[in-house]
């Protein structure tokens, strides 16, 4: 399972007010924490299984304060169901 829920703040972490600092670890740990919860009782019958936990990339490599733009989405297009 790969957990990729997470959210940033368009500041750098010394400039963050207490309370953006708390809510970017508050998403991300329950993010986590949820996925485990959903995914640990059938990985433990299983006897295997594995969990990637990769929230953001800014958190990575970081963006120095600068805010995250992302490209417009393209519409989305139908599924095909075969009967």
């Amino acid at each position: 399972m790969v957990n990729n829920a997470g959210i940033t703040r368009n500041s750098t972490m010394h400039r963050m007010t207490e309370d953006q600092f708390r809510e970017v670890i508050a998403v991300h740990l329950t993010a986590l924490g949820m996925a485990l919860a959903q995914r640990g009782p059938s990985c433990a019958k299983s006897g295997s299984g594995a969990v990637v936990d990769m929230p953001l990339l800014s958190g990575t490599i970081g963006l120095g304060g600068r805010p995250i733009t992302l490209p417009p989405m393209p519409p989305p297009r139908p599924i095909a169901v075969f009967a």
